[in-house]
């Protein structure tokens, strides 16, 4: 796209994770939001998705688990309406993590599980691993060592 704003957000985004990727949370968060703005401005669903699990995953280590909870749930919600199973199943997986940090591991379970699903559906081998260890924390954490070898998924 040869729209600036577009650009704009993109290259916010991209500043964004590489905080993320230094582990400066804090420091990721202004370049994130403001990046969303500029996705929602632009009606770009598909980056405004993106930009809410990016800064689901900023609160989750910051830790801020409520705000984290609520940028990838509606993350996952963009992504439903968008179709994309791709983005689902990471945002359900980010997801997971959130519940698991908060110890309700159930819910954790449920949302690896979706997320595995997802990830199945369109063939991410990568992906599926990643959801099958983070089923095996979370059944481990349940005290279910029958399911955590993932026999049952």
């Amino acid at each position: 796209m040869n729209n600036p704003l577009h650009a704009s957000a993109k290259a916010l985004e991209e500043q964004g994770l590489a905080y993320i990727s230094r582990g400066e949370y804090f420091s990721a968060t202004e370049p994130l939001e403001q990046s969303l703005t500029a996705y929602r401005k632009l009606r770009d669903r598909a980056g405004e998705a993106r930009t809410l699990d990016h800064l689901g995953k900023v609160y989750r280590n910051r830790p801020d688990l409520d705000r984290a909870r609520d940028h990838h749930q509606e993350a996952l919600s963009i992504y439903e309406i968008l179709g994309d199973r791709k983005g689902q199943g990471q945002a359900a997986d980010h997801l997971g993590l959130v519940f698991s940090a908060r110890g309700e591991y159930e819910t954790a379970r449920s949302c690896h599980e979706a997320a595995l699903a997802h990830h199945r559906a369109i063939g991410d081998r990568a992906a599926e691993d990643v959801s099958f260890s983070n089923l095996g924390l979370c059944c481990k954490n349940l005290g279910d060592f029958a399911s955590a070898d993932g026999r049952e998924f």
